[in-house]
């Protein structure tokens, strides 16, 4: 029943000040309803009430939301950053618990007083409701938190060795989820849920294989993370690495872990997982402006499709929390109801926490404002129709002061600050070297593109490597791709001439050219449509996608940037704006038949497309090289899943060398030794033949397989050695599946 309401201003305050007590009493218990109760809080409290003191009350509550949880973010680092400063005045351990609590419970409390006449008013006691739902609705909810479940018991499986068939189950279910949201109207309100939930389920798939932390740029982020935890102190002095500028590797993961003491590994498998995921609303809000609900659910689709999201990102974590600021920025540049003034402060807020996040994402975006607004001012001289300047005034907000501002802060925290800039300079030097003297080698991720210069020669690449290492390129040869045996169904097709191996070939490389095929389409459709009713939304997508396909030209074209930032993760970065002339292109070729429902037929389409680009396809009938997230075996799995016997090996050899002689191993094997590695304890030299007075490290794959991995140029090769190492060799220590060698 209704109790009597009393509408005072105070009692919202008694709501978040009983919530800030429960954040900070519930940590004593360590667990997990303490976790969310304080994480819940911290990442969207602080946040929600800046969002109030810039005068943003008016802001629809998705929008709230979503820049709350950036803001907060934002907020965190700030937070440890200042505090981690009191170390001049004395303080040992500035980012302890007690301090880290005492801090956050100050700027809540400053913020609520700030923020105080603008917080909304609420009644004390509510009559509890449920929302009326429909039992679709309600099924639709129900496989939404089923998917990341499935996602983690998938994974738990597989490290056990079991089948993939819950993470099979998973990646059947997703895209039908999308399809069933397509092609249902009605349920539309519930399509940022299924996106957030198939985002974290795919991301889940790959972060939670292995007991340990599995990955390639994950291991260095780590180590970031570590040395900060442990000194409770941030110091770009104790390791002078880009990783260490980033505060989204190292400040903030200590202030999730000492909030709430859940396990550094598992910030890394779980929480960064989840603020990923969370990432996707601002970029599904951000498309819903400039196109529809159905287009920007398609977009989604299109985004968490591409290979780079599966089997990257998990490993990426300082690049997953810039990906939100990014999203973010560009949802603070299209809100209409945002004036240019409020826009470009919350613009601004949001580029600040670019630059703490991730260095190459902060460039990526600057160069891509900076081509986008000059672009935007060439188009500028088409004269707007009335009607569109009214419906669409103030868009694309992102001043040029704002952009000079950027370009000084990046600068002053990267050169200035932490002293990590000189990387960038060294990059820029040897591509503009490599481009005049006609040298360099372009990465292998860029050999799917229709343009550029050919793919290196993997021969060529190994035989560098060897002769770099020990002039013993006569040792090694590449190694034959493994491949998944053929399914029943790849019998079947066997059985009727389709050579499934081509056909998986075939698709994959058809995958990638349909996407770019209709990423120009779309520019030029959108160009069309411009001419025609010149609308100034129409006109900034198009400034930030030709100002895409600019970047990506440069990308693909010059040497040494392919190499140092893969082109894949620039385009996984991009796909926040090319998705959409790529998903206006598809709508357009199906329009041309009016019998279709364009919007069925497109996302039939991108559904049957994203199951290409997840290797779903390949791995129901085989021949195709397996990915990490659905199988115990192949490249991927040798390279970046870490046995625990693989860490004890690793163990052991630190304990027990000589540091007098060398250590050889592959260039995965490294990931084994991670902390010694990055403290320079240990500098381990190639492992490509036959040598004297050195250790040997195998990992699993070395040992049980003969199969080594080598990484040349932005480029990993598979590679045996046509020598048997252990001819002079004796083994010092074995545990079955990695070993030592003297």
């Amino acid at each position: 029943m209704w109790m009597y309401k009393i509408k005072y201003r105070y009692t919202n305050v008694i709501y978040i000040f009983t919530w800030l007590v429960a954040a900070n009493v519930l940590y004593v218990f360590h667990d997990p309803i303490g976790w969310v109760v304080t994480l819940s809080f911290f990442l969207f409290m602080p946040g929600y009430l800046l969002l109030l003191s810039l005068g943003h009350k008016d802001l629809l509550r998705h929008y709230k939301l979503v820049f709350a949880l950036g803001l907060s973010l934002l907020i965190l680092m700030v937070v440890g950053l200042l505090l981690n400063q009191t170390v001049y005045l004395g303080v040992s351990r500035p980012l302890s618990t007690k301090n880290i609590f005492a801090s956050l419970d100050l700027v809540v409390m400053l913020l609520l007083a700030f923020s105080y006449t603008k917080l909304p008013t609420y009644t004390i006691w509510k009559k509890i409701t449920f929302p009326e739902l429909s039992s679709e609705a309600w099924c639709i909810i129900f496989l939404s938190l089923v998917m990341p479940l499935l996602a983690i018991l998938g994974a738990i499986r597989l490290n056990n060795g079991g089948s993939n068939i819950l993470t099979m189950t998973l990646f059947t279910l997703i895209p039908f989820m999308y399809l069933w949201l397509i092609i249902r109207t009605k349920i539309e309100y519930l399509n940022t849920l299924v996106i957030f939930a198939s985002a974290f389920a795919i991301l889940l798939t790959v972060s939670m294989r292995g007991s340990v932390l599995i990955g390639h740029d994950v291991q260095k982020e780590f180590y970031t993370f570590q040395i900060a935890l442990q000194q409770q102190h941030w110091s770009i002095a104790s390791f002078r690495d880009a990783f260490n500028a980033c505060l989204s590797i190292t400040i903030l993961p200590v202030l999730f872990n000492k909030i709430t003491s859940i396990s550094p590994i598992y910030i890394y498998k779980i929480v960064y997982q989840l603020l990923f995921a969370a990432s996707l609303i601002p970029i599904y809000l951000f498309t819903e402006i400039v196109t529809n609900k159905k287009i920007a659910l398609i977009c989604s689709l299109v985004f968490i499709s591409f290979p780079v999201f599966l089997n990257e990102m998990p490993f990426l974590n300082r690049q997953e929390i810039a990906f939100i600021y990014f999203a973010l920025l560009l949802l603070a540049m299209f809100i209409p109801s945002l004036s240019k003034k409020q826009a470009s402060i919350l613009s601004f807020l949001m580029i600040t926490g670019l630059i703490f996040s991730h260095y190459s994402s902060t460039y990526v975006a600057l160069g891509l404002f900076l081509i986008a607004k000059l672009t935007y001012s060439l188009l500028g001289k088409l004269k707007l129709n009335t009607i569109d300047q009214k419906q669409n005034a103030g868009v694309f907000k992102i001043s040029w002061i704002v952009l000079l501002v950027t370009f000084m802060a990046t600068f002053l925290w990267n050169v200035q600050v932490t002293g990590t800039g000189s990387g960038v300079f060294g990059i820029i030097s040897s591509t503009v070297t490599s481009t005049l003297n006609h040298s360099g080698s372009q990465a292998v991720d860029t050999s799917y593109r229709i343009l550029g210069p050919a793919p290196p020669n993997v021969e060529e690449l190994l035989a560098k490597y060897a002769t770099n290492s020990k002039n013993q390129s006569n040792y090694t040869q590449v190694a034959i791709p493994q491949i998944l045996p053929p399914t029943k169904t790849g019998h079947f097709l066997i059985k009727r001439k389709i050579n499934i191996i081509s056909l998986n070939i075939f698709s994959k490389q058809s995958s990638a050219y349909i996407l770019q095929v209709l990423l120009v389409c779309g520019v030029i459709i959108m160009g069309f449509k411009l001419k025609k009713n010149r609308s100034d939304v129409y006109k900034n997508v198009l400034s930030l996608t030709i100002a895409s396909i600019i970047l990506l030209a440069i990308q693909t074209t010059l040497p040494t940037l392919s190499v140092e930032y893969g082109t894949q993760r620039m385009f996984q970065q991009l796909l926040l704006i090319t998705s959409i002339p790529i998903v206006i292109a598809a709508m357009s070729f199906f329009s041309i038949n009016r019998k279709f429902d364009a919007y069925k037929c497109v996302g039939i389409f991108f559904v049957v497309l994203s199951m290409v680009l997840t290797n779903y396809f390949a791995q129901l009938i085989g021949g195709y090289q397996p990915v990490l997230a659905l199988n115990n075996v192949g490249d991927n799995y040798d390279e970046y899943y870490i046995h625990t016997s693989e860490v004890d090996t690793a163990a052991w050899l630190q304990r027990n060398r000589d540091s007098r002689y060398p250590v050889e191993m592959d260039s995965f094997s490294i990931l084994r030794f991670s902390n010694a590695v990055n403290n320079g304890s240990l500098v381990p030299a190639p492992l490509t033949g036959p040598s004297k007075n050195s250790y040997i490290y195998q990992n699993y794959a070395n040992l049980l397989f003969g199969l080594y991995h080598a990484t040349q140029s932005g480029t990993t090769i598979g590679y045996n050695l046509t020598t048997n190492i252990n001819e002079d060799k004796n083994v010092i220590y074995s545990n079955g599946e990695s070993d030592v060698l003297r």
